[in-house]
Protein backbone atom coordinates (compact mmCIF):
# COMPACT_ATOMS: atom_id res chain seq x y z
CA UNK A 1 0.00 0.00 0.00
CA UNK A 2 2.86 2.38 0.89
CA UNK A 3 4.60 1.75 -2.46
CA UNK A 4 1.33 2.20 -4.37
CA UNK A 5 0.76 5.56 -2.68
CA UNK A 6 4.28 6.76 -3.49
CA UNK A 7 3.87 5.67 -7.11
CA UNK A 8 0.55 7.52 -7.29
CA UNK A 9 2.21 10.77 -6.19
CA UNK A 10 5.09 10.34 -8.63
CA UNK A 11 2.71 9.71 -11.52
CA UNK A 12 0.53 12.65 -10.51
CA UNK A 13 3.52 14.99 -10.40
CA UNK A 14 4.94 13.74 -13.68
CA UNK A 15 1.61 13.95 -15.48
CA UNK A 16 1.05 17.52 -14.26
CA UNK A 17 4.60 18.55 -15.19
CA UNK A 18 4.94 17.05 -18.67
CA UNK A 19 1.82 18.41 -20.40
CA UNK A 20 3.07 20.56 -23.27
CA UNK A 21 1.57 24.04 -23.51
CA UNK A 22 2.84 27.18 -25.22
CA UNK A 23 4.95 28.37 -22.25
CA UNK A 24 6.14 26.93 -18.97
CA UNK A 25 7.43 28.68 -15.84
CA UNK A 26 9.57 26.79 -13.33
CA UNK A 27 10.28 28.48 -9.99
CA UNK A 28 12.07 27.59 -6.78
CA UNK A 29 10.59 29.03 -3.60
CA UNK A 30 11.03 29.08 0.16
CA UNK A 31 9.13 30.63 3.00
CA UNK A 32 7.44 30.38 6.35
CA UNK A 33 4.61 27.93 7.02
CA UNK A 34 2.19 28.29 9.96
CA UNK A 35 0.37 25.03 10.60
CA UNK A 36 -2.57 24.36 12.91
CA UNK A 37 -5.00 21.52 13.57
CA UNK A 38 -8.75 21.52 14.10
CA UNK A 39 -9.75 18.59 16.32
CA UNK A 40 -13.25 17.35 17.10
CA UNK A 41 -12.04 16.09 20.47
CA UNK A 42 -9.44 18.58 21.70
CA UNK A 43 -11.45 21.76 21.29
CA UNK A 44 -10.86 25.15 22.82
CA UNK A 45 -13.05 24.24 25.80
CA UNK A 46 -10.58 21.47 26.75
CA UNK A 47 -7.09 22.25 25.42
CA UNK A 48 -5.97 25.20 23.32
CA UNK A 49 -4.15 23.85 20.30
CA UNK A 50 -1.42 26.23 19.18
CA UNK A 51 0.12 26.45 15.69
CA UNK A 52 3.67 25.44 14.83
CA UNK A 53 6.02 27.50 12.65
CA UNK A 54 8.47 25.99 10.17
CA UNK A 55 10.23 26.37 6.84
CA UNK A 56 8.50 25.32 3.63
CA UNK A 57 9.94 25.16 0.15
CA UNK A 58 9.84 23.47 -3.19
CA UNK A 59 9.24 23.72 -6.90
CA UNK A 60 6.42 25.49 -8.78
CA UNK A 61 5.57 24.49 -12.35
CA UNK A 62 3.12 26.64 -14.34
CA UNK A 63 1.84 25.64 -17.79
CA UNK A 64 0.21 28.62 -19.51
CA UNK A 65 -3.06 28.06 -21.36
CA UNK A 66 -3.37 31.73 -22.30
CA UNK A 67 -1.99 35.12 -21.27
CA UNK A 68 -4.17 35.07 -18.13
CA UNK A 69 -4.75 31.39 -17.27
CA UNK A 70 -2.26 28.72 -16.26
CA UNK A 71 -2.31 25.24 -14.74
CA UNK A 72 -0.11 25.15 -11.66
CA UNK A 73 1.55 22.14 -10.02
CA UNK A 74 4.90 21.29 -8.44
CA UNK A 75 6.39 19.58 -5.43
CA UNK A 76 6.42 21.18 -1.96
CA UNK A 77 7.77 20.31 1.49
CA UNK A 78 5.72 21.27 4.55
CA UNK A 79 5.68 20.43 8.25
CA UNK A 80 2.16 20.18 9.71
CA UNK A 81 0.92 19.66 13.24
CA UNK A 82 0.16 21.46 16.47
CA UNK A 83 1.39 22.09 19.98
CA UNK A 84 -0.18 22.70 23.36
CA UNK A 85 1.19 23.75 26.72
CA UNK A 86 0.06 23.06 30.25
CA UNK A 87 1.84 24.61 33.19
CA UNK A 88 1.95 26.71 36.30
CA UNK A 89 4.57 28.52 38.39
CA UNK A 90 6.04 28.05 41.85
CA UNK A 91 7.10 30.89 44.13
CA UNK A 92 10.67 30.32 45.35
CA UNK A 93 11.96 33.11 47.59
CA UNK A 94 9.70 35.59 45.85
CA UNK A 95 10.66 34.46 42.34
CA UNK A 96 8.09 32.77 40.08
CA UNK A 97 9.68 29.59 38.65
CA UNK A 98 7.72 28.26 35.63
CA UNK A 99 6.82 24.57 35.67
CA UNK A 100 5.10 23.11 32.63
CA UNK A 101 5.13 20.79 29.68
CA UNK A 102 4.78 21.38 25.95
CA UNK A 103 3.56 18.66 23.60
CA UNK A 104 4.37 19.04 19.88
CA UNK A 105 2.96 16.95 17.06
CA UNK A 106 4.94 17.33 13.80
CA UNK A 107 4.48 15.46 10.50
CA UNK A 108 6.68 16.05 7.44
CA UNK A 109 4.76 16.09 4.17
CA UNK A 110 5.57 16.13 0.46
CA UNK A 111 2.76 17.86 -1.40
CA UNK A 112 1.69 17.95 -5.06
CA UNK A 113 -0.76 20.81 -5.75
CA UNK A 114 -3.04 20.98 -8.78
CA UNK A 115 -4.48 24.47 -9.22
CA UNK A 116 -5.80 26.87 -11.81
CA UNK A 117 -4.11 30.27 -11.78
CA UNK A 118 -5.56 33.52 -13.10
CA UNK A 119 -3.33 36.50 -13.83
CA UNK A 120 -5.19 39.76 -13.12
CA UNK A 121 -4.79 42.17 -16.07
CA UNK A 122 -3.18 45.45 -14.95
CA UNK A 123 -1.26 48.24 -16.66
CA UNK A 124 1.95 47.47 -14.80
CA UNK A 125 5.05 45.33 -15.12
CA UNK A 126 4.13 43.72 -11.76
CA UNK A 127 1.71 40.88 -12.44
CA UNK A 128 -0.79 40.03 -9.65
CA UNK A 129 -2.48 36.63 -9.69
CA UNK A 130 -4.81 34.35 -7.74
CA UNK A 131 -4.94 30.56 -7.77
CA UNK A 132 -7.14 27.84 -6.34
CA UNK A 133 -7.53 24.08 -6.41
CA UNK A 134 -6.56 20.93 -4.54
CA UNK A 135 -3.33 19.59 -3.07
CA UNK A 136 -2.38 15.99 -2.35
CA UNK A 137 0.17 15.52 0.45
CA UNK A 138 1.95 12.36 1.62
CA UNK A 139 3.13 12.03 5.22
CA UNK A 140 6.74 10.84 5.16
CA UNK A 141 7.38 10.69 8.92
CA UNK A 142 6.40 12.38 12.14
CA UNK A 143 6.96 12.52 15.86
CA UNK A 144 5.31 13.48 19.13
CA UNK A 145 7.67 15.39 21.41
CA UNK A 146 7.14 16.18 25.09
CA UNK A 147 9.25 19.05 26.39
CA UNK A 148 9.60 20.14 30.00
CA UNK A 149 9.48 23.90 30.54
CA UNK A 150 11.35 25.12 33.59
CA UNK A 151 14.27 27.52 33.94
CA UNK A 152 16.00 25.36 31.31
CA UNK A 153 13.82 23.65 28.70
CA UNK A 154 14.64 20.05 27.76
CA UNK A 155 13.03 17.14 25.89
CA UNK A 156 11.43 14.42 28.00
CA UNK A 157 10.21 12.08 25.26
CA UNK A 158 10.42 11.97 21.46
CA UNK A 159 8.14 9.28 20.00
CA UNK A 160 8.08 8.46 16.30
CA UNK A 161 4.59 8.22 14.80
CA UNK A 162 3.84 5.00 12.92
CA UNK A 163 2.15 6.60 9.93
CA UNK A 164 1.89 3.19 8.22
CA UNK A 165 -0.58 1.99 10.84
CA UNK A 166 -4.35 2.14 10.41
CA UNK A 167 -4.52 4.88 13.06
CA UNK A 168 -3.50 7.58 10.56
CA UNK A 169 -4.55 8.74 7.13
CA UNK A 170 -1.18 9.19 5.50
CA UNK A 171 -2.55 11.06 2.49
CA UNK A 172 -3.77 14.58 3.28
CA UNK A 173 -6.10 16.15 0.70
CA UNK A 174 -6.70 19.88 1.02
CA UNK A 175 -8.21 22.86 -0.73
CA UNK A 176 -5.72 25.60 -1.60
CA UNK A 177 -6.03 29.33 -2.24
CA UNK A 178 -3.10 31.52 -3.29
CA UNK A 179 -2.59 35.21 -4.09
CA UNK A 180 0.63 36.83 -5.15
CA UNK A 181 2.60 39.00 -7.53
CA UNK A 182 5.18 38.09 -10.15
CA UNK A 183 7.89 40.60 -11.03
CA UNK A 184 9.43 39.96 -14.47
CA UNK A 185 13.15 40.39 -15.05
CA UNK A 186 14.02 39.53 -18.63
CA UNK A 187 13.32 35.83 -19.18
CA UNK A 188 13.18 35.25 -15.43
CA UNK A 189 11.00 36.53 -12.60
CA UNK A 190 10.66 36.97 -8.85
CA UNK A 191 7.49 36.09 -6.96
CA UNK A 192 5.94 36.84 -3.58
CA UNK A 193 2.75 35.07 -2.53
CA UNK A 194 0.46 34.26 0.38
CA UNK A 195 -1.57 31.07 0.60
CA UNK A 196 -4.06 29.21 2.77
CA UNK A 197 -4.83 25.49 2.83
CA UNK A 198 -7.57 23.53 4.60
CA UNK A 199 -7.56 19.72 4.76
CA UNK A 200 -10.67 17.91 3.63
CA UNK A 201 -9.96 14.67 5.50
CA UNK A 202 -8.79 13.94 9.07
CA UNK A 203 -5.18 12.86 9.53
CA UNK A 204 -6.32 10.60 12.42
CA UNK A 205 -8.40 7.74 11.03
CA UNK A 206 -11.61 6.21 12.35
CA UNK A 207 -9.57 3.19 13.57
CA UNK A 208 -7.90 5.31 16.26
CA UNK A 209 -9.01 4.36 19.79
CA UNK A 210 -10.46 7.86 20.30
CA UNK A 211 -12.69 9.87 17.99
CA UNK A 212 -10.07 12.61 17.79
CA UNK A 213 -10.51 13.76 14.20
CA UNK A 214 -7.92 16.37 13.32
CA UNK A 215 -7.88 18.42 10.13
CA UNK A 216 -4.73 20.33 9.24
CA UNK A 217 -4.84 23.92 8.05
CA UNK A 218 -2.09 26.41 7.39
CA UNK A 219 -0.88 29.75 6.11
CA UNK A 220 2.23 30.13 3.99
CA UNK A 221 4.23 33.09 2.75
CA UNK A 222 6.61 32.34 -0.11
CA UNK A 223 9.31 34.17 -2.02
CA UNK A 224 10.84 32.65 -5.11
CA UNK A 225 12.75 32.96 -8.36
CA UNK A 226 11.90 31.33 -11.68
CA UNK A 227 12.58 31.07 -15.40
CA UNK A 228 10.21 30.85 -18.37
CA UNK A 229 10.83 28.22 -21.07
Amino acid sequence: MKKMTIHMFVLLFMSCSTIVFSQTDISLFGGNYISGTKSTMLGTEFIQLDPIYSFSGGLIVKHHLSDQIAVRSGLNYQKRGFSFTEGTSVDVFGIDIPLGVEVRNEINYLEVPLMLEYKIPVNSSIQPYIAGGLAFAYGMNGNLTTRAQTILDFNVTNTALNLSSNDYNRVDISTQLMAGVQIPSGNSHFLVELGYGQAINDFISDDFFLDAGGKHFGWQMNVGYGIRF
